[in-house]
């Protein structure tokens, strides 16, 4: 949230007193929710930990044991509150395909339903599919078909991204412990880096300026992203003069008109794929 008090008057735009109120948020956070999978249950590193030295963003751990999707609704608020996230990645349902009499149409609603609280909130939400299961559990895959199903054309109806699990294990050969459905450190290696290019990490710094009304020449804010980007002005007497697009981190440098009437608050829209972070 962002609040600007400012005089209408130009003669003293120079003198007035600026508010600003903004939430503090960790353009790296990567907030990852589920069950001990997530936690990271019979491991040395889970992919939380391993999804951190893989890419250097910073991630937080929310996984807990024997958690179902219904848990994950229950908490999803409070974690966002907590947090701050800019990503939270989604993988419940592994517990709920284990329970023969549980209904995995609605596991799957659920876990839509968090990923609405995800983006309602602000934050990127990525929905892992789960694992298939091995050995002594290995009657339980075609429950596990029949969720990552439900998951896959829900997410797809409602614009969100799936990071593909059980498709990334294969047959899951080599990739359990003896139980047959928790991961071992291999597995926890294929969900970090499963979930490692859906994550959207852009971030403006600084992100706001305050001007006076004669107007600025050659300011400017830097661009962090591992992605491709696009920088566009929505205010006509904003002009961009280089940075209009780039491939990883770069700078935005722009000109801004003399103001002629009442003070003004205008935008630079940076986008990366389906992400965009405003500059104000």
């Amino acid at each position: 949230m962002k609040v600007t008090r400012s005089c209408g008057m130009r003669w003293v735009a120079a003198l007035c007193s600026v508010l600003v109120i903004q939430t503090a948020r960790s353009d790296t956070m990567v907030l990852c929710v589920g069950d001990s999978i997530t936690k990271g249950y019979g491991v040395s590193i889970p992919y939380p930990t391993r999804l951190t030295s893989n890419t250097g963003y910073q991630t937080v751990n929310a996984g807990k044991g024997g958690a179902r999707c219904s848990f994950g609704l229950s908490v999803i608020d409070s974690l966002l509150a907590q947090y701050n996230p800019l990503n939270v990645l989604i993988m419940y349902g592994t517990n709920d395909a284990y329970d023969p009499d549980q209904n995995l149409s609605a596991s799957a609603d659920v876990v839509i339903q968090i990923a609405q609280h995800v983006r309602s909130y602000g934050a990127y939400p990525v929905i892992g599919t789960i694992p298939p299961m091995v050995g002594p559990q290995a009657n339980n895959n075609s429950r596990v078909r029949t969720y990552n199903g439900y998951l896959r054309s829900r997410a797809a109806a409602n614009g969100f991204t799936i990071a593909d699990i059980e498709a990334a294990f294969g047959s899951g050969s080599g990739l359990f412990q003896s139980d047959g459905f928790h991961p071992n450190d291999s597995g926890m290696e294929i969900i970090a880096r499963t979930f490692a290019p859906k994550v959207q990490i852009l971030s403006l710094s600084p992100s706001s300026v305050q001007v006076g009304y004669v107007g600025a020449f050659g300011q400017s804010f830097s661009v962090t992203t591992p992605r491709s980007w696009t920088a566009t002005a929505l205010q006509p007497w904003i002009t961009i003069t280089s940075g209009n697009s780039g491939t990883g981190n770069g700078t935005v440098t722009f000109n801004v008109a003399a103001q002629t009437g009442p003070a003004r608050s205008g935008t630079i829209r940076v986008t990366s794929g389906s992400f965009s972070r405003d500059f104000t």
